[in-house]
């Protein structure tokens, strides 16, 4: 019915919007072919929803906590070496007495090293536990990203020239361009006279101060070094330990800030829908009882013989 022919994809790219009958077609063929229904999604997608998830994925990304997996690993295990090489040194020392307070200084270092690490790789599982999280609440986001990612990839990979972006700036800046263009041959109204009461504010003192709004955690990440080192299984040191538990702390603020707002969020929902089903219990109650009393007809008080 489309005319695609291809011994390798057989059933090609989505219908573009509007096309009902191609459309509905391509959805039951997808679903004879056995494949599955989330695949589906991003093939039916345009190059800009692509990409709006695409952008969605990668400011998440931005925020998440450090992988720290590989660093809590090593610390971990160096941890494990010294607490051996302490019972080892204190293990010498009662053999040998002429090298005993050596021996004991070095058994009690290592001892003394080996609780450092462990207090360091309580702190990196911490961070790790909130990487988890992250990554659980924004599975969907990230897993759209990627996949839209791999589409869009997949459309253009025989594109010989490489498609023309135009960012955020560009396209603001058109439009004021172009407001301006408009404004010269547009008919002035009434909606564009300045009331007195906006002379007035226009004419306020300009030492007022007015407070910014609070960043996005995304827009503060995407400012912040992207993370370094993550596949090297290494000890970290204190400093470094330190600020990737404040990014995890900050990380975990947000997560739950998003879990509050959704539950409330939840909560309002349910108790419309509550509200909604007795209003239209109590409107059907009304009704029937409208239809019984219209059904008897009038009623003057006197017995039926």
């Amino acid at each position: 019915m489309r005319g695609h022919d291809d011994p390798v994809d057989a059933l090609g790219p989505a219908p573009k919007p509007g096309q009902v009958e191609q459309y509905a077609a391509y959805r039951a063929a997808w679903r004879t072919l056995g494949r599955p229904e989330i695949e589906r999604e991003e093939l039916e997608m345009t190059d800009g929803q692509l990409r709006m998830w695409i952008r969605a994925a990668h400011r998440e990304e931005a925020w998440a906590p450090r992988y720290v997996g590989n660093e809590l690993a090593g610390t971990r295990q160096a941890a494990a070496t010294h607490r051996q090489t302490a019972e080892l040194r204190a293990a010498e020392a009662d053999a040998n007495p002429a090298e005993r307070e050596r021996l004991q200084t070095e058994a009690a270092q290592a001892r003394a090293l080996a609780e450092t690490l462990d207090a360091q790789a309580e702190r990196l599982q911490v961070i790790d536990d909130a990487r988890a999280h992250f990554l659980a609440d924004n599975a969907r986001t990230l897993g759209y990203g990627r996949r839209c990612e791999a589409e869009l990839t997949r459309r253009h990979i025989d594109d010989t020239e490489p498609e023309q972006l135009v960012t955020a700036d560009e396209w603001l800046a058109a439009d004021r361009h172009a407001t301006i263009e408009d404004d010269q041959h547009r008919a002035v109204t009434e909606a564009d006279l300045i009331d007195d009461h906006v002379d007035h504010i226009a004419a306020a003192p300009h030492d007022v101060v007015v407070e910014a709004q609070n960043r996005d955690i995304r827009e503060i990440a995407a400012d912040e070094p992207a993370p370094r080192n993550e596949d090297t299984v290494r000890i970290p040191t204190p400093d470094e330990t330190a600020d990737d538990y404040a990014d995890a702390t900050r990380a975990l603020a947000e997560i739950n800030a998003r879990r509050a707002i959704d539950l409330q969020e939840e909560t309002e929902h349910r108790a419309a829908e509550l509200d909604r089903w007795h209003a239209d219990d109590q409107a059907a109650e009304t009704a029937d009882v409208d239809e019984y009393t219209d059904g008897m007809g009038s009623y003057d008080g006197a017995m039926p013989r």
